[in-house]
């Protein structure tokens, strides 16, 4: 079933489809704004549970009033205070500590120490300056690197008289090349003549390879034509063997329906000898036989030993149709197979014939071949022995020629390479002739131990320098950090006491303490009701004790008897059964009057029993504090069996029992 609401002044629209229970309560809490255990306590007043609220304690009523009244707002402030200033108390006390540990990382304790330490790493700084300026590694690479290049000058110089011995050498080894190359080129032009014969001979045989072609195309027409015949006759002999054991099952068939109809025939006789019988036991004298009608039956049918039912009749004609059916099946495939097999068999003539017209064509092609050359493949392998010759002849002889020629043309240029050599080793030797060679090690290593120095002194420069800006851009940051740090924790810590105060953590919270405002209002209202009972002689108040095992008050409640000499009242937990009952119902009463102001409208109270603790005075009491709620705020309903209430309810209805069940009757006066 589906869960319907209607649009004020609209049609009615689905809430829930198909709901679960736990949907239908969250759904009714929700419109009344009430727990079901609330809901119990304030609106509907159950036999028993009278005095629960009235005696429930602070937690629980703060729990009611808050439900009822609508002011978890007020704890939502407290809590969102608490939050911030809770989260602005750590978040200053964090800074704090991190500037504390900035400075630990540093070894400092103070900001002025760190300071300090910035201003030490200056003076180191320029005294490493200093000390690299005297040094002066710069100068003491450029002269060595100057020498450096003389003893490369020299080192060229070796290395030229070795390339002019190597260029002598080469220009030698190239010369023979050259004339040995051409004397190889002369050996192989001479069998120029035997490779035009073979040239001619493979043109030859390029002619001949059509026949040759013809002849395989038909050996592979002829290899076709044998195939497709015995797959014919395979195919023949398949269809023959279907046809065959078709025949046989229908033969079968045929045989096993004839029993079956012969069977059926027997039981059908048997069944209607046996039926008359059974209608002939059921034949009394002077009643009409439902046949003839006669109400006489001398010569009445005897029933058989071996009745057959109905059913074993008809079961047998089943299976004599089922089998029937199978044979005209059978009949049906019999005859596919049969003209299969003679399609099957004129196939397989006509192929035998195709292959034997394959035969006389091959052996026509044959009588035109080369001697000793029986193949297509045979003749296509010795005209590519043939081009492979003259391939091979033609590829040695490009192969010696440009052989010839890169000898040649390495030999001059081999000769020209040893002149050049030898004239730059004869510039670079006048040249150096009055110098001294220096000593290329000792000046690397004087020039890599200049490098170090320098490479070392920029980068402990650089560290310097960047220890110099981080330890002052620190001591700046932390500067900033720090001001007015102190103060802004001061303030946020007595702000946060002040909101755990507001929560409730010390005591009566900003929600308790509204909600204590509220509960004097619907006292008030109760002590209203409370006028009627009893002559006035009680009076509830709010007491302000602390509540046993917290530090919260101001939702204790407390009763003022006249007739009393404690002038301190007493607690509500003290009144006797009736006074319990109406007290609660004075306080109820109160809520429903506060909780209208509030904005809930509600329109009914239901009171299950409970007035069977009352003496007629004191129902007299409670039915006056109901009427005025009644002319008030609406209907009031009451479950009870007392019988002074049941002649002053003006409207009511009775439940009574007969023979049928229980129903209700609804009674006026």
């Amino acid at each position: 079933f589906n869960l319907m609401k209607r649009r004020e002044g609209e049609d009615w629209e689905t809430v829930f489809e198909n709901p679960k229970e736990k949907d239908l309560n969250n759904k009714a809490a929700e419109i009344i704004g009430l727990s079901y255990e609330q809901f119990r306590q304030v609106i509907v007043l159950p036999q028993g549970q009278f005095e629960k609220f009235l005696t429930s304690g602070s937690d629980e009523k703060e729990k009611i009033l808050t439900s009822i009244f609508g002011e978890e707002s007020w704890q939502r402030i407290a809590e969102y205070f608490y939050e911030e200033t809770e989260e602005r108390k750590n978040r200053l006390k964090a800074a704090k500590d991190g500037i504390r540990k900035s400075l630990d990382e540093e070894g400092c304790s103070t900001i002025e120490e760190l300071e300090k330490l910035a201003a030490g790493k200056t003076d180191e700084l320029a005294a490493l300056e200093e000390a690299f300026k005297k040094e002066d590694p710069d100068s003491v690479i450029k002269k060595q690197q100057e020498l450096l290049i003389l003893s490369e000058r020299f080192e060229n110089l070796k290395k030229r008289k070795l390339a002019a011995e190597k260029a002598r050498t080469e220009s030698d080894e190239a010369e023979k090349r050259a004339v040995s190359s051409g004397i190889a080129l002369s050996a192989h032009l001479e069998r120029e003549a035997e490779t035009e014969e073979k040239k001619a001979l493979l043109i030859s045989y390029g002619n001949k390879r059509s026949d040759y072609e013809s002849m395989d195309t038909a050996e592979k027409d002829l290899d076709i034509k044998k195939k497709q015949t015995n797959a014919a006759l395979s195919e023949e002999k398949k269809a023959k063997d279907r046809y065959e054991r078709c025949q046989a099952a229908i033969e079968k068939m045929h045989s096993e329906y004839s029993v079956l109809r012969s069977e059926h025939a027997e039981l059908l006789g048997r069944y209607l000898a046996g039926i008359t019988g059974v209608l002939a036991g059921q034949l009394k004298e002077g009643e009409p036989c439902p046949v003839c009608g006669s109400t006489t039956h001398p010569h009445k049918a005897q029933e058989t030993d071996d009745q057959v039912t109905k059913e074993a009749v008809d079961n047998k004609k089943q299976a004599a149709d089922e089998k029937y059916k199978e044979l005209q099946d059978q009949t049906v495939l019999c005859d596919r197979a049969k003209k299969d097999y003679d399609e099957k068999r004129e196939a397989s003539g006509r192929a035998s014939a195709e292959t034997a017209a394959a035969e006389a064509r091959l052996e026509s092609l044959r009588k035109n071949l080369v001697p000793d050359i029986s193949s297509l493949a045979g003749l296509d392998k010795e005209m590519q022995v043939l081009r492979d010759a003259v391939s091979a002849y033609a590829e040695a002889k490009e192969k010696l020629e440009k052989a010839c020629r890169n000898a040649q043309e390495e030999a001059a240029a081999a000769k020209a390479s040893t002149l050049s050599a030898v004239k730059e080793l004869e510039e670079i030797t006048e040249e150096l002739k009055d110098l001294e060679e220096p000593d290329a090690e000792k000046l690397r290593q004087l020039i890599d131990a200049a490098v170090a120095a320098k490479s070392a002194y920029d980068e402990k420069r650089g560290h310097i320098k960047a220890e110099i800006e981080r330890l002052s851009g620190k001591a700046v940051r932390l500067r900033e950090e720090s001001s007015g740090l102190e103060e802004d924790i001061l303030e946020a810590e007595e702000d946060f006491a002040f909101a755990k105060k507001l929560r409730g953590d010390t005591g009566t919270g900003l929600q308790r303490y509204v909600l204590g405002i509220l509960f004097s209002q619907v006292i008030a209202s109760a002590n209203k009701m409370l006028e009627l009972v009893h002559g006035g002689r009680y009076r509830l108040y709010r007491s302000d004790d602390k509540v046993q095992g917290s530090n919260k008050r101001g939702l204790e409640l407390k009763v003022y008897d006249r007739n009393s000499s404690d002038s301190e009242g007493r607690f509500v937990s003290t009144l006797s059964g009736g006074e319990k009952f109406l007290a609660s119902l004075a306080l109820s009463i109160g809520m429903s009057a506060i909780a209208q102001k509030s904005g809930i409208r509600i329109e009914a109270l239901f009171i299950d029993e409970g007035f069977g603790s009352l003496d007629e005075e004191s129902i007299e009491d409670a039915m006056s504090i109901l009427n005025s709620i009644r002319e008030a705020h609406g209907m009031v309903g009451i479950i009870s069996h007392v019988q002074l209430l049941q002649e002053q309810i003006p409207v009511k209805l009775i439940v009574e029992e007969d023979g049928r069940g229980s129903h209700i009757i609804r009674s006026l006066g």
